[in-house]
């Protein structure tokens, strides 16, 4: 958030915060723990570990694959 105007970093705290419950969210309907989600993604559990807490910055491949670990896609939207 550094360099952003104030409300521009509360936006980006509010998007980061909406990813991290969606991905929780996500992980827990398709009933698995993070360290099955890593199995089958190949992505290490103290990795989801980081994405789910706020202290990662996953890119967009990474979260492609965590998305299809959980027979889930993304959507993107430019609003």
């Amino acid at each position: 958030t550094q360099g952003y105007s104030s409300a521009a970093s509360d936006v980006y705290k509010r998007q980061e915060y909406y990813f991290i419950q969606q991905l929780v969210t996500a992980r827990h309907k398709a009933g698995l723990s993070q360290k099955q989600l890593a199995d089958v993604t190949g992505i290490a559990q103290s990795e989801i570990s980081k994405y789910e807490s706020g202290k990662g910055n996953p890119s967009l491949k990474t979260i492609n694959k965590l998305a299809k670990g959980m027979n889930r896609k993304i959507i993107i939207e430019f609003v």
